[in-house]
């Protein structure tokens, strides 16, 4: 488990769960007295049919030592500590860090080597359209229809909701099938005029997202 500075108000957690249970890792709940943040990194059984709801989802890293390692983002208002707990076990304190310890460190492959790992990415998609292309979480209960969007002149606001797989959810843009560089993923295109794009899933904001040509 690594913790490093996401930017002056957030850290990033990452960690690599147990691979033999049965169980979602859903993300994370946390909360803060002003001296300690704790963070509880939550896993929810698959065994059972009930909603798992956290205050921040978890996805997957992107950059990491290990494949199949996962991440929350987590507001930071300069704690003295920071401890978390794995799935309710007894709480560790971290420290921040470059990087993961050597010893679990691998050589990252060259770009032709495999393709890139991504969940969520931004294309400009032609005159006045943006794409969103998006992967879906392993192993959860949920399951993402589409997209909404609207903005207010200045910045476009979208949305990816998450829904009970149980449930049908309406979207203004259904998500279609589609694939790049070998990679299936999620996709739909919305109106675009230019402006700062701020993205949340299932209600959170999502950081870091870049549009791309």
């Amino acid at each position: 488990m690594t913790m490093v500075r996401e930017d002056a108000k957030h850290v990033r957690i990452r960690y690599q769960p147990l691979s033999n249970r049965a169980v979602v890792y859903a993300g994370a709940d946390f909360s803060s007295d002003g001296q300690t943040l704790s963070i509880s990194l939550k896993a929810c059984s698959l065994m059972v049919n009930t909603p798992c709801p956290v205050q921040v989802p978890s996805v997957l890293a992107e950059e990491a030592p290990i494949a199949n390692w996962y991440e929350v983002v987590i507001p930071y208002q300069g704690e003295a500590k920071v401890m978390v707990s794995p799935d309710g076990d007894e709480a560790v304190e971290l420290s921040f860090a470059e990087a993961a310890p050597a010893p679990t460190q691998k050589p990252k492959p060259s770009p032709t080597a495999q393709p890139e790992r991504w969940r969520i990415k931004l294309v400009r998609a032609g005159d006045g359209q943006l794409r969103i292309l998006y992967r879906e979480l392993q192993a959860t209960m949920y399951y993402s229809p589409g997209v909404n969007h609207r903005t207010d002149g200045q910045t476009l606001f979208v949305e990816l909701p998450r829904c009970y797989y149980k449930k049908r959810c309406d979207v203004q843009v259904p998500f279609r099938q589609g694939s790049m560089d070998g990679v299936q993923h999620l996709e739909a295109d919305i109106p675009w005029q230019g402006e700062p794009v701020e993205l949340t899933e299932d209600g959170k904001p999502v950081l870091g997202l870049r549009i791309s040509d």
